[in-house]
Order: structure tokens, then C-alpha cells, then sequence
């Protein structure tokens, strides 16, 4: 299971936090935005408590994460396309 975490963060810090949870093994892929969040994350989990404990444990605590919002993934829509790079 799935899982989009949307995370604000202190002014200037995105791209710091965004290294940090590509780090992670649960984490899928972690961008730099623009809008009401600094950084979006997909992580994966086994369950929902899985998801919980990735979040509560390893997302919430970095340093300059000031709030986070998550989206489960209910269905894909499609698998991932290649980068137009």
C-alpha cells in the first residue's frame, strides 16, 4: 500500500529534507514543490499501521518539518510512465 505525504517546512529547507527521506528505505520518491507544501513523498507499506509508524517515526521527526498532510492511494490509475528528460 501506498501513500502521498505532503509536508511543509521551515523556510529554506526543502531540498535538505527532500535528500533526507530519499534516503529512507519506505520512501519512494520525495520532489520539491510549489503550492501549499514544500516537498510531496509517495512511501510504501505493507499496512496502515506500517504507514503510520514511517510517518510518526522517521518523517515527522526531521528536523524543519513544521506539518504534514497524508493521502492514502486507494487505486492506481496507471503505472509510472518514463521521464520526457
Amino acid at each position: 500500500m501506498e501513500a502521498y505525504v505532503h509536508i511543509r517546512t521551515e523556510p529554506g529547507k526543502e531540498t535538505s529534507i527532500a535528500r533526507q527521506l530519499r534516503e529512507l528505505p519506505e520512501v519512494r520518491q520525495a520532489d520539491v514543490v510549489t503550492g501549499n507544501f514544500d516537498v510531496i513523498t509517495r512511501v510504501e507499506g505493507r499496512e496502515p499501521q506500517e504507514l503510520l509508524r514511517s510517518i510518526s517515526e522517521h518523517l515527522r521527526p526531521i528536523k524543519g518539518v513544521l506539518r504534514t498532510e497524508t493521502s492514502l492511494v486507494l487505486e492506481q490509475a496507471s503505472s509510472e510512465r518514463p521521464s520526457r528528460k
